[in-house]
């Protein structure tokens, strides 16, 4: 039986939902506190920096710019933050939705202050976005101000996303996903770097001649450490389990694997043998401690990292089927792809 939690959707049914209110009043008091504390000169700048802020064109250029951030909290912001790129997917389309309703144009910041695929010593040199994404308009973030009207977001949702509850829901294929995969191919192309990447390994495994079941697989350390809120994730057994079933019922010839979890890839790659294919194999072994993502230490490896597992998901949305534990990467996977013969996600619940 699931865990009964409050949707995405019903958090923000009215404009001060519980959700929203409460994340209001979390950062609202987390400013009090910066207020008072001026002394810490980094903090008190931080607050000021998470403000919302509009600035009016002098030319009266009707276009108004929405600039999506993504606020995780007021202390300084490290390279290890948890979101992946698949995550920040997801709150980005929520927003991108947000200006759009409002008749803003959307422009996606990740490039003013460190993040999940930007350390530190790197802020302002990249927008991390571009990385893995085409840009939505052409104009470079430093110039939005002279170019037009632009708003500044405070970095905390505005409007619906994509959340888990769309794949909690038995009846998933339904009109709002049809929306957020419209808005996922109008906004989110990846780079041709990823689609030339994965072309090669799609070509090099003969999709066109396979029927191949993508199978998603969180690692250990998520699995292990339970993150309060998130999708309870499958055992691997169950999974193999599952796999198997699913290869003889439909007739799926290989499978593609995506995971970072070498132990994972092991128990898959000796039960399954050749069977089994993986775009990069995996190499981190997890000991109790940080996510397996959070071991990286320069922008060049966060970006690397992203990199390969965008181009994961962008192969496994070319599957024929999808098996996994509920995670941004499946959504974004369902969201990427619309021909699927078979989709089997694993509905255990939330973490306490």
């Amino acid at each position: 039986m699931h865990k009964t939690i409050f949707s995405i959707k019903n958090r923000l049914e009215n404009s001060f939902g519980i959700w929203r209110f409460h994340q209001y009043i979390q950062y609202f008091l987390g400013d009090i506190g910066l207020v008072l504390s001026r002394k810490n000169i980094w903090t008190y700048k931080d607050f000021l920096f998470w403000r919302k802020k509009t600035y009016h064109s002098k030319d009266q250029i009707p276009t108004t710019y929405y600039v999506i951030r993504r606020r995780s909290g007021h202390k300084k912001l490290e390279g290890s933050q948890n979101m992946g790129i698949c995550g920040w997917m997801m709150f980005t389309l929520g927003d991108i939705a947000y200006a759009l309703k409002n008749n803003f144009v959307p422009v996606i910041d990740m490039m003013t202050y460190s993040n999940s695929y930007l350390m530190p010593d790197d802020v302002n040199k990249y927008n991390a976005w571009e990385f893995f994404f085409k840009p939505v308009i052409p104009y470079n973030l430093k110039k939005l101000r002279a170019n037009g009207n632009v708003i500044i977001s405070t970095g905390i949702l505005e409007s619906e996303m994509p959340s888990y509850d769309v794949l909690m829901d038995s009846d998933w294929e339904h009109l709002n996903l049809k929306q957020w995969r419209n808005l996922t191919t109008l906004y989110m192309e990846p780079q041709e770097s990823i689609q030339q990447n994965a072309k090669k390994f799609l070509d090099q495994y003969h999709f066109s001649e396979h029927k191949t079941l993508g199978v998603l697989c969180r690692g250990t350390d998520f699995v292990t450490e339970k993150p309060h809120g998130h999708p309870i994730q499958p055992d691997i057994a169950t999974v193999i389990h599952d796999v198997e079933n699913a290869m003889f019922k439909y007739g799926f010839t290989q499978i593609y694997l995506a995971t970072e979890d070498f132990d994972i890839y092991y128990q898959f790659k000796s039960h399954f043998k050749n069977k089994v294919i993986t775009y990069s194999a995996p190499n981190v072994k997890y000991e109790r401690g940080p996510y397996l993502k959070n071991v990286y230490h320069t922008t060049e490896y966060l970006k690397q990292n992203g990199l390969n597992y965008l181009t994961s998901i962008w192969i496994m949305s070319k599957c024929n089927g999808i098996v996994g534990g509920i995670t941004s990467g499946t959504l974004a996977a369902l969201l990427f792809g619309n021909n699927f013969e078979y989709v089997f996600y694993y509905r255990e619940g939330y973490y306490d």
